[in-house]
């Protein structure tokens, strides 16, 4: 018989395991560790929201239109000035805008969409100088290029190299003695006149996504003069974006009818008058628009010196409190408003 062991064999055997207490720190940590990776997988990859404060514009910071003031051909108001002169160089008030990181805000993702805003730019054509502000802004804009006129092929060559969408600025009669100058589609013509014209227009203008209207308050208010314009845009699968230069305007109605895509101006023209701050009264007048009727379709001019900075200046702004800047593009996918 083998002798039971004594106390100090059994105390050898059944000797106690001491755990350092780092140890067990260390254990417990790679455990959370392990917990929130198993978690994080299980809900899924959250996505950093910016909750925006966004104020609701008073009466006193938001203009809203009238029919008059939307339409009127002369004025204070007036739509319908005959083109610039052209310039025999590429335009003294010519400025390169700031398109820096610095300059720049990136579009940011926020939790309130206030609306669309679309920002035509028209007269291009007259002036390379007065352009080029323009084509280096970070963001969408439609430039609308007058056909016939000394750099209209240069301008159009210069917007595509910046990856810029145009549209055509089709000379329309208005009412009165303006001069809508050459390539005008006029009440003398006949529907299949009016048809060439538009389809000369097309062919010199390769490129072009649709058409508005320069002056054109007399043209957009006769369905016999307008239809065959409306037409040739429906055949070639393009947008009429509808100036307003009369309250009279039949353009939705027409195009209702044929199925083409068609817009209207529904803020005051951005530069009427011309010094910053009446523009930027008119931007944030085109803002409360948005936000009621869900989009903008905002209309400036090239020659509008201070128009290209502080469109710039007020971007970072305009992201922040919920807004979408868009171009023609968007209403080709869209379709009709109508």
């Amino acid at each position: 018989m083998k002798p039971k062991p004594g106390k100090k064999g059994r105390n050898r055997s059944t000797k106690r395991l001491r755990i350092s207490p780092k140890l067990i720190v260390a254990v417990l940590s790679v455990a959370a560790v392990v917990l929130l990776s198993v978690l994080s997988l299980l809900t899924g990859p959250q996505t950093a929201v910016e909750r925006v404060a966004i104020p609701v514009p008073s009466v006193s910071t938001v203009v809203s239109p009238t029919p008059s003031s939307l339409t009127s051909d002369y004025g204070i108001t007036h739509t319908e000035s005959p083109a610039q002169t052209p310039s025999s160089s590429e335009g003294k008030n010519g400025k390169t805008v700031n398109n820096s990181a610095s300059a720049v805000v990136a579009a940011k993702t926020v939790s309130v969409k206030r609306g669309e805003l679309y920002l035509i730019i028209d007269d291009v054509g007259n002036n390379l100088g007065e352009l080029e502000p323009f084509l280096g802004l970070p963001f969408p804009v439609t430039l609308a290029v007058m056909p016939g006129r000394p750099y209209t092929e240069a301008a159009i060559n210069r917007i595509n190299a910046a990856g810029k969408p145009f549209i055509i600025h089709q000379p329309m009669e208005p009412i009165g003695d303006a001069d809508p100058g050459v390539c005008a589609v006029t009440s003398g013509m006949s529907k299949d006149e009016i048809r060439s014209r538009i389809r000369e227009n097309l062919r010199s203008m390769p490129g072009a996504l649709g058409m508005n209207n320069h002056m054109g308050s007399r043209i957009t208010a006769d369905v016999e003069k307008l239809t065959p314009v409306l037409e040739v845009l429906k055949e070639n699968d393009l947008v009429f974006i509808d100036s307003f230069t009369s309250p009279d305007s039949k353009s939705a109605g027409i195009a209702k009818e044929m199925g083409l895509a068609v817009y209207k101006r529904n803020t005051m023209f951005l530069d009427n008058d011309k010094d910053r701050e009446s523009i930027e009264e008119m931007i944030n007048a085109a803002r409360g628009v948005a936000a009621r009727e869900g989009h903008a379709i905002m209309i400036g001019h090239v020659w509008s010196s201070e128009l290209a900075d502080l469109l710039l200046e007020l971007y970072p702004s305009l992201l922040d409190d919920g807004y979408e800047l868009k171009d023609v593009r968007d209403l080709l996918i869209k379709g009709s408003e109508q």
